[in-house]
């Protein structure tokens, strides 16, 4: 699990949950299920720990070369920087375990 204190990133690996969280977020995310399914985009939440069901921001992975994509938040929010450094630090190590 990739983690700080306040928050924690989440894979979306089924069709149910990313239309679940599509209406949380009020965001086009769920027309992306195709691609999940396919693997060409990877769907993940970052979370606060303190309140787990409440959106805060999503982001999008290419499948192919794992690069970021988007990062979003509600109603497709800019995301903060820190929320923007915590997630690009998390596709560094994603990307490094992708190709060890």
């Amino acid at each position: 699990v990739y983690a700080d204190k306040e928050k924690y990133i989440e894979c979306v690996p089924y069709a149910e949950t990313l239309t679940f969280w599509s209406k949380k977020f009020s965001n086009c995310s769920g027309g992306y299920i195709d691609r999940v399914i396919n693997g060409s985009s990877i769907i993940f939440l970052v979370r606060l720990k303190e309140f787990p069901l409440v959106p805060y921001y999503m982001f999008e992975l290419r499948g192919k070369d794992f690069s970021l994509v988007q990062l979003r938040g509600v109603e497709n929010s800019k995301a903060e920087k820190g929320v923007s450094d915590f997630v690009n630090g998390f596709v560094e190590k994603y990307r490094a375990r992708a190709y060890a």
